[in-house]
């Protein structure tokens, strides 16, 4: 069972709207639209939102591409909507991006995005298991690899990074803003509360989430499949450990382009207002054959 509402960011604005399928969808403004599934994983429901971009229509035939875009530690899916859609907006209406669609999933805090050892959070399962499909149902996606990509900041690269290797079968681009990268032995000596709610303290419970792990599994895959992205901003304190990775990806064969952005520091909206994720984004749909 999905329920949708439309939460607008628009102040004493009258919205011709059509309903569909439950859904009530703007006609020619962008809108964050509330989502809420009831998620067999995790026994419960998760919200989630959705940006639809200026002159989304639930009825018409034109199709868009999707971003999966994760928050960071002690962040909300409420929260990074709300942030992102004015700089969506700007760059769609002034023709420096296409039109698309953004989901904004639930990562449960301090998740990592992956799946609790004893299935109180189950980050990864509902993404992957259940919202994607929820998306393509309910939303004029278009429902192919081709047109799906993951973007992320702090906790949240590390998902997109994450959740692209294990999963190359979905998503074909990816973007890593800020991300934190720890290993294993970082996240016990750096977040060993993370590491005892979500893993039990155990390495093996942490495996098959590790970003490092996993792209070292799926190396040939994510090289030949996904265009990678890596942006960290010059005042970032994860800048070394970026540097680190985006080696360690080179080393794998993978090749990722890395991006230092000047000014910025470890701070969601600066990345987001910076713009490089979403023109990096357009372009490689554009360019999808």
């Amino acid at each position: 069972m999905v329920r949708i509402a439309v939460a607008s960011r628009f102040v004493a604005v009258t919205f011709l709207c059509i309903a569909l399928s439950g859904l009530m969808v703007a006609r020619s403004h962008a809108k964050i639209l509330i989502g809420t599934i009831f998620s067999r994983s995790n026994g419960r429901n998760i919200e989630y939102r959705v940006y639809v971009p200026p002159g989304y229509n639930g009825t018409a035939a034109t199709r868009y591409p999707v971003v999966y875009s994760l928050h960071g530690e002690g962040g909300t899916a409420a929260r990074r909507a709300a942030n992102y859609a004015p700089t969506l907006d700007q760059y769609i209406n002034s023709g420096q991006a296409i039109p698309m669609i953004w989901v904004f999933p639930d990562g449960q805090n301090n998740s990592y995005y992956g799946n609790a050892f004893d299935g109180h959070k189950q980050v990864y399962s509902n993404i992957i298991g259940e919202l994607v499909s929820v998306i393509d149902s309910k939303f004029k996606t278009v429902a192919n690899r081709s047109a799906r990509a993951l973007e992320g900041f702090s906790m949240g690269g590390f998902g997109s990074g994450m959740l692209a290797a294990t999963n190359t079968r979905l998503f074909s681009a990816t973007v890593l803003s800020g991300a934190v990268v720890p290993t294993w032995e970082k996240l016990l000596l750096k977040q060993p509360a993370v590491a005892d709610e979500m893993y039990n303290s155990v390495e093996a419970n942490w495996l098959p989430y590790s970003l490092w792990d996993t792209t070292a599994a799926n190396s040939v895959s994510i090289a030949a499949t996904v265009n990678y992205k890596m942006l960290c901003g010059e005042f970032d304190g994860q800048l070394a450990n970026n540097q680190k990775f985006a080696n360690y990806l080179r080393s794998l064969g993978i090749k990722p382009q890395f991006q230092v952005l000047p000014g910025v520091g470890h701070g969601g909206l600066m990345y987001m207002q910076n713009g490089t994720a979403i023109r990096f984004l357009s372009r490689h749909f554009q360019n999808q054959p």
